[in-house]
């Protein structure tokens, strides 16, 4: 039994037993009075336990045939983009390893790690993170979601090579900017009327840390992306877009801004979806068999330019040869994934010409 199916049948069995023995007059007289609204009114607190209670009854079943679906799902996107998606795997696996390789070539002397490395480093292993979360999204044909958790890839990617580009310093104003993050989220639970005795104690001792860094860097360092604002001083732009094109990545405003489409509330987002298969006509709440290729092959590449920036920013001569390795893999992959694409979207356009034929006859 679906929900809406069980909430009727314990609404009707409440009302029954309240009009039960009452003639047709006086269940006139019971609605007309508005009785009906008081008596739902009063037995909201039982109804909703019994349908709390049916749903929990009912949640095997229910989760079955969830998981059936999820699966069903991920076998067709796996014979449609497996081979694509494989190879998208294959670059996170060498980023993965190229990661932890150079943590435990250059950084086995733990009281002597230059900054910039360990900065880089730390960036790396978070764009590792976040494209084996993007991976789980796609083969779920979760797209849009994996766009999403892109749009935090791509910063990582841009900030870390806007890092590279400046040198120790800038590595240095990036990590002491941990004392500012910190005070910015005390500060935070603080106007939100939710900060605890401990907290407030530590915003104390955080203040006086922000205080000594504004003597140190200026005020700008207090702000978000203040690490950088030093730097950014002659640009037009502001916060994370100076960053972007400072570190000469506008080329991807474009993108960046389509994937915060899927983050935030933007009328064209919610209303049109980009993997609907009719924008204007479907309220897409799960899956999709488009939009796959976008964002798989913009995982691919970030990540190859987070471990780029990483390999780098040492004096590694096998650098060159694993990032050409995985840059030739990512473009492999583009090419398999817009093919497989390609033919869903075809597919897509004769079912629907097959729907109209059909409804017009």
């Amino acid at each position: 039994m679906i929900v809406p199916e069980q909430f009727h049948e314990i609404v009707a069995k409440a009302l029954a037993t309240a009009l039960d023995g009452r003639s047709g007059e006086e269940v006139e007289r019971f609605f007309e009075s508005g009785g009906i609204g008081q008596m739902l009114d009063g037995s909201i607190p039982n109804v909703s336990r019994q349908f709390a209670d049916s749903l929990i009854e009912a949640l095997p079943e229910m989760i079955a045939h969830r998981r059936e679906f999820q699966a069903t799902v991920g076998e067709q996107v796996r014979q449609t983009y497996g081979t694509g998606l494989d190879l998208i795997e294959a670059v996170l696996k060498m980023a993965d390893e190229s990661g932890e390789e150079f943590v435990g070539r250059y950084f086995k002397d733990s009281d002597d790690i230059p900054i910039m490395p360990w900065v880089l480093a730390h960036l790396q292993a978070r764009a590792c993170r976040i494209a084996e979360e993007a991976l789980v999204l796609l083969r779920a044909g979760l797209g849009l979601g994996a766009y999403a958790r892109w749009r935090s890839l791509n910063e990582i990617a841009v900030v870390g090579t806007f890092i590279e580009q400046h040198g120790e310093n800038m590595a240095l104003r990036y990590f002491e900017h941990i004392e500012v993050d910190a005070w910015l989220q005390l500060r935070a639970a603080e106007d939100s009327g939710r900060i605890t005795d401990e907290q407030r104690e530590a915003l104390d001792e955080a203040q006086a840390d922000v205080d000594k860094l504004k003597e140190k860097y200026g005020s700008d360092f207090l702000k978000d992306y203040g690490w950088a604002a030093e730097a950014l001083a002659g640009s037009r732009h502001r916060g994370f877009r100076a960053i972007e094109h400072a570190a000469d990545f506008g080329h991807l405003r474009f993108d960046y801004r389509l994937a915060s489409g899927e983050i935030h509330a933007s009328a064209a987002m919610v209303l049109t979806p980009l993997d609907a298969r009719d924008p204007y006509g479907t309220m897409l709440s799960g899956p999709s068999m488009v939009w796959i290729v976008t964002p798989a092959h913009a995982v691919a590449l970030s990540l190859c330019v987070t471990t780029g920036n990483l390999l780098r920013s040492v004096d590694n001569p096998g650098a060159v040869f694993v990032m050409a390795a995985m840059s030739d893999i990512a473009e492999r992959a583009g090419d398999v994934l817009v093919v497989a694409e390609q033919a869903v979207e075809e597919q897509v356009g004769r079912d629907a010409a097959a729907e109209v034929k059909e409804n017009s006859a």
